[in-house]
């Protein structure tokens, strides 16, 4: 029986979209179309963050403090966001003056 080696590249893909963080996967030798495609919507991972915190659909007062580091990181990001999105397009504004 011969023998045969093959190399498959696959390459995922990460984004932030406007509904959700969206995952390409790509497989072969430069592909154009992406294999598998999927999106996260932001509601339904920020639910999935509180609910491994809840007990009986209650999130206890100790766990309280754990559970809201995911919205002071959100918070922060979106400072971040907006910030970027200043300077990215001020710098654009500057250099076609």
């Amino acid at each position: 029986m011969e023998e045969v080696k093959l190399n498959i590249e696959v390459q995922p893909v990460i984004w932030l979209g406007e509904s959700g963080i969206e995952l390409s996967v790509y497989i072969g030798d430069g592909p154009c179309d992406p294999i598998v495609e999927h999106t996260f919507d932001y509601e339904g991972l920020i639910e999935k963050h509180f609910d491994m915190f809840k007990v009986n659909g209650l999130i206890h007062q100790r766990e309280i403090a754990d559970a809201e580091l995911l919205v002071i990181k959100l918070e922060q990001m979106a400072k971040y966001a907006r910030q970027t999105l200043i300077d990215v397009t001020q710098d654009m504004n500057e250099a076609y003056r």
